[in-house]
């Protein structure tokens, strides 16, 4: 407005003094007043005519620049803000609009505001106004974007298998550093600084298995190498656990005729080492607790233990040294170590359909032989590594020679509204060198820390000033490898080939993002085009930026980057 007030004013001014002279001159005086009447009628046409056309260039500048904003907004942290930047203003105001030269794009931000800054200026030549000595007309705007992190939970679920030992190709740098190092970016960036009260992260370590105690503590002590008491009610000494009554006795699932963990008898796979009996057969001499089940298996159970490290519910007494980690809640209707999708006594989706890993909590009379998965098996001995040999219990089950896979150190970080917990559980993260690799479990524990159901609850705790707040959940997955299969992982080669785990995977996958769980799936400094597939797959759709491949730490600190503004909201503040 106040560009049509000064044109308006400067046409004005001379109209007065062209009419001044005139009443000083009386000769002609009918074609003088008509001449007066005609110029500032004409003058006003011609000045609406320049300044309608000022203020749509005003209208289109302004539009540019919001739109420039907020794509630059989308990528704050990006190297290429501002290419972005311009290549939005430029879609949204015409090279040429009225003959305009363009000042701008230009930017700035406020790291500590969390604002980008956009702003540009135009000048246009006038058309009639030219007459009266207004060459041209000047508009300038400007748009503040504000970073505002929505209501959210994040889990991050970082692979520490062995292959993360490794060198990122062409760098020096380890890919477990690379991947720390990214993910404490990210983590900074969702929390913004100051940490915003809306937003919790937690962390999912896994490799072949998940060790679900909680972050920083071990069986029996806690964070601070304190050793806990002793137990309340059923457990004996330096157990440190305690039973809970369910009230009722359910089927036990974790059993030989439903969990492939044995062998078929006579079949090539028979155990060695002095194992003679058959477990399968009425009145064997074995003991099924040592060689086929953890100590306390029994087949129907009416109580599940807890740990005091863990708030995980086991289907057996936790061993005195247990490590944390548990076999995964998956009961196969095949034939123990037999494989065939083409023979009528298998079938996939009823494997599927039997396994309880995408659920929660107790869950009775589950799936089509109503196996009652009313906790989870702790994971003792039998699938640990024996110390001087290069085998476990279950490989020599299974007249394998391979190790078993270790359960990891750490434990799980649960989601927390504390940025410095997050980060400093992120910074001591090792991955494990005879760790392998098991995405499935890696992604339902990420998942399980979202739920709203046992064994974490966090997911259903609010703050009383949040309720009202909608609450987005997200999961970014990592990882540097393919599938395998090993003795002593969670599966307990219940998936015996990586065909199985890749489709397991994708279930489990599509079972989160049904419940509007977003998947961002990184693949890391490998470039295997099957596993490619596979993440894009798990991904909430195949495309940044909910996948990406990062065949460097660099291009790692730019995917996470990208991600964590994802799950930023923007708006417009100015």
């Amino acid at each position: 407005m106040k560009y049509l007030l000064n044109c308006c004013t400067r046409i004005s001014s001379k109209a007065l003094s062209y009419a001044a002279t005139l009443r000083e001159d009386q000769r002609g005086m009918s074609l003088a007043l008509f001449a007066a009447a005609v110029v500032p009628t004409f003058s006003a046409i011609g000045t609406g005519v320049d300044v309608t056309r000022m203020m749509m260039l005003r209208s289109k500048l302004t539009a540019a620049v919001d739109a420039a904003a907020l794509a630059g907004g989308r990528v704050y942290f990006s190297e290429d803000r501002q290419d972005d930047i311009e290549s939005y203003f430029k879609a949204n105001l015409p090279e040429g609009f009225f003959d305009a030269d363009i000042d701008g794009p230009y930017s700035a931000e406020d790291n500590t505001k969390g604002t980008l800054r956009v702003w540009a200026s135009a000048s246009m030549p006038t058309g009639f106004m030219r007459l009266f000595g207004v060459d041209d007309l000047s508009v300038s705007t400007e748009s503040v974007i504000t970073r505002q992190t929505a209501m959210l939970d994040v889990v991050l679920a970082i692979d520490l298998s062995g292959s993360m030992l490794s060198s990122v190709p062409g760098e020096a740098k380890s890919r477990i550093v690379a991947a720390k190092e990214a993910s404490e970016q990210l983590i900074d960036i969702i929390y913004g600084d100051p940490p915003s009260s809306l937003v919790r992260v937690g962390v999912v370590p896994w490799a072949g298995k998940v060790n679900v105690s909680d972050y920083g503590t071990t069986h029996g002590y806690d964070a601070l190498g304190n050793a806990l008491p002793e137990p309340v009610g059923m457990g004996s000494i330096n157990t440190r656990y305690r039973a809970v009554d369910l009230g009722a006795s359910y089927n036990n699932p974790f059993q030989a005729e439903y969990y492939t963990y044995s062998y078929i008898p006579g079949g090539t796979n028979a155990p060695l080492n002095g194992v003679d009996d058959d477990p399968f057969v009425d009145g064997s001499s074995t003991a099924k607790e040592r060689f086929l089940l953890p100590d306390g298996h029994e087949d129907w159970t009416s109580k599940v233990y807890y740990a005091h490290n863990s708030s995980v519910p086991l289907l057996a007494p936790p061993p005195q040294d247990w490590k944390g980690c548990v076999y995964a809640r998956y009961a196969s209707t095949a034939r123990p170590f037999a494989h065939d999708e083409a023979g009528e006594w298998y079938d996939k989706q009823v494997d599927d359909d039997n396994s309880a890993d995408t659920e929660d909590g107790i869950v009775t009379e589950w799936g089509p032989n109503q196996l009652n998965w009313v906790g989870w098996m702790p994971m003792g001995d039998e699938g640990e590594p024996i110390d001087g040999n290069d085998k476990c219990d279950l490989s020599r089950l299974h007249n394998l020679w391979s190790d078993c896979t270790p359960c990891m150190e750490s434990g799980i970080h649960r989601l927390n509204y504390s940025k410095d917990a997050a980060i400093t559980m992120i910074k001591d993260l090792e991955a494990v060198s005879s760790g392998f690799t098991n995405i499935p479990q890696g992604l339902v524990w990420a998942n399980r820390l979202l739920s709203k159901a046992v064994p974490f609850t966090e997911g259903d705790e609010v703050d009383v000033a949040l309720a009202g707040y909608a609450r987005d959940r997200a999961i970014v997955l990592l990882s540097d490898g393919a599938n395998t299969v090993r003795e002593g992982d969670a599966y307990n080669r219940a998936l015996r080939f990586q065909s199985d785990r890749d489709e397991r995977l994708r279930y489990i996958a599509d079972k989160i993002k049904d419940q509007e769980t977003n998947i961002y799936a990184v693949q890391f400094a490998n470039g295997d085009s099957n596993l490619a597939q596979l993440m894009k797959d798990v991904a909430s759709k195949p495309t940044a930026p909910f996948y990406y491949y990062a065949p460097s730490s660099s291009e790692l600190q730019s995917s996470f980057k990208a991600v964590a503004n994802n799950l930023s909201t923007l708006r417009i503040s100015k």
